[in-house]
C-alpha cells in the first residue's frame, strides 16, 4: 500500500471505532450549563515557538480540520 492508502485506511479504522466524536461547527454553549456567569482560566502563550507549532500541526491535519477554522490555539 502506498502512504497515502495507509493513512486513508488508518483514518476509516479509528473514525469506525466508535471512540470519536463528529467534529461540529458551533459555539457550543451548553459548556456553561445555563449559568449566566463564569470564569475562565487561560494562559497566554502568544509566541514565535508557539505560532510555529501550531502552524505546522495545522498544516500537517489540513484534511482533518474544519474548513476556515482560525479561533485561537
Amino acid at each position: 500500500m502506498t502512504d497515502t492508502a495507509v493513512l486513508a485506511h488508518t483514518r476509516a479504522a479509528f473514525a469506525a471505532a466508535g471512540q470519536t466524536l463528529a467534529n461540529v461547527r458551533r459555539d457550543f454553549p451548553e459548556w456553561h450549563r445555563g449559568r449566566p456567569h463564569y470564569a475562565l482560566w487561560a494562559l497566554d502563550v502568544d509566541l514565535a515557538d508557539v505560532r510555529s507549532a501550531v502552524a505546522a500541526a495545522s498544516h500537517h491535519l489540513a484534511d482533518l480540520l474544519l474548513d476556515g477554522y482560525t479561533r485561537q490555539p
